[in-house]
């Protein structure tokens, strides 16, 4: 029993069509733009702010630890902006 071409096509559009409406209705339950009723109170707001600057700062003492350093030094590359020479940094090691 197989369906005919029209059969296909009529499903296949009735699919696409119920999901795009799926996908309109929850964009549209879930968008915060289109909800203005809430919004973050003044100390939640607060404490966000302060969480993003906690882990701002955390990423950027992970990105200038001294593993890094560690490893840019025994490369040739040093941390120090006195150090003239290569030669200089391999004795220090």
């Amino acid at each position: 029993m197989a369906l005919t071409n029209a059969a296909v096509i009529v499903i296949v559009l009735v699919c696409c069509l119920s999901s795009v409406s799926l996908a309109a209705a929850m964009f549209g339950h879930y968008s915060i733009a289109r909800n203005p009723q809430w919004s973050p109170s003044i100390d939640q707001q607060r404490y966000m702010r302060e969480l993003r600057l906690r882990n701002l700062k955390a990423l950027l003492w992970e990105s200038t630890s001294r593993a890094d350093l560690m490893i840019n030094e025994h490369e040739g590359f040093t941390a120090d902006p006195e150090a003239q020479s290569v030669e200089a940094t391999d004795s220090q090691v």
